[in-house]
């Protein structure tokens, strides 16, 4: 049967279903929009997200054949059925069809996304996401450190060279390990809720979508030896964000690695960012730093974070930089000498 369907109102509910997919199809179907019971789906394995659909068919469609084709009309109402097997569009004097499946073979119905149980997420979650996901590692060979630990007390990431932890009140019945390229899609969605499941954790926001995160096996290392010590504090100089900005220009081209360096010395700080084309650095004077040369990498977006808290203080010792910032405490690991 043929629906009147409001082209925007179609591509916002496919965009924000766009984290669940996968670039190709490691699952069979998991690259396909999913039509089901008034609502659209996509699920790559890791990720599954869910949301009402005014597109009320069934079967499963190419992601981007669709997605791209509706960017490019530029129709207010289109005109949508399904003929045998393709997803027929019509606008004005003009019409295609995409390839349906009507067999849904993507096993949507298995994360099995609760009714009830549902609690409010804390406020600073979001936050916490944000802070934490850049001290997640990428190697897979250690899975627990690609993911983030999420407590009933805190939100904490570490790659075994740096950690964050940050403090959040949680009402987790335990705690759970997703892996960060799965929950990292949650700053941007302003998820309210969430609810438990044996092998998922779900989070929905106001307008009903659910980014749906599955639950890794393992123990997050112990890590609070780690923040205990004592060393020498030094302020973080006060206009330093601005100097990020401009390291990020080419660090961003690493696409798989955002960082820049951070080398410290007698009274000097440096920030320096190279990616393939090309670098930026620039000193600040006056760190009243007095030990011995040392450097780090940090993400751009987190070394930001860490110069808007209030102190803007860093303790060095033991080998390793420790900042406080109250709501969270960042710590890694530091290279010592020259660099060449």
């Amino acid at each position: 049967m043929e629906q009147q369907i409001n082209r925007e109102d179609l591509l916002r509910q496919l965009e924000s279903v766009i984290p669940g997919l996968s670039a190709r199809d490691f699952i069979e179907q998991s690259s396909c929009f999913i039509f089901k019971d008034g609502k659209v789906m996509t699920f790559n394995d890791e990720v599954a997200c869910t949301n009402d659909c005014s597109l009320n068919v069934e079967g499963a469609v190419s992601s981007q054949s669709l997605i791209t084709l509706l960017r490019k009309l530029t129709e207010k109402t289109l005109k949508i059925e399904v003929i045998e097997s393709e997803l027929v569009i019509r606008g004005s004097k003009k019409s295609a069809g995409i390839r349906m499946d009507a067999e849904i073979a993507l096993p949507v119905d298995s994360i099995g996304i609760p009714k009830k149980g549902w609690k409010r997420l804390p406020e600073n979650f979001i936050d916490a996401i944000n802070v934490v996901k850049d001290c997640a590692g990428t190697d897979q060979s250690a899975q627990v450190l690609t993911c983030i630990h999420i407590h009933p007390n805190r939100i904490e990431a570490s790659d075994n060279y740096q950690l964050t932890r940050y403090f959040c009140e949680m009402k987790l019945k335990a705690p759970v390990l997703v892996k960060r390229d799965a929950i990292r899609h949650i700053t941007a969605m302003d998820m309210a809720s969430f609810a438990e499941a044996p092998n998922w954790i779900h989070f929905k926001n106001g307008s009903g979508m659910v980014l749906s995160c599955r639950r890794r096996e393992g123990t997050f290392p112990d890590v609070e030896p780690y923040f205990d010590f004592k060393g020498q504090k030094v302020s973080l100089p006060s206009n330093l964000s601005r100097a990020i900005d401009k390291a990020q220009v080419f660090s961003s081209e690493e696409k798989d690695s955002n960082h820049v360096k951070v080398t410290i010395r007698k009274d000097k700080f440096r920030i320096r960012g190279e990616g393939a084309t090309g670098w930026f650095t620039e000193w600040f004077k006056d760190t009243a730093y007095k030990g011995p040369t040392i450097s780090f990498l940090i993400s751009p977006d987190l070394l930001i974070n860490l110069t808007q808290h209030d102190k803007k203080v860093c303790e060095i010792g033991e080998g390793r930089l420790k900042v406080d910032a109250g709501e969270f405490v960042y710590v890694t690991a530091l290279e010592k000498g020259e660099e060449k």
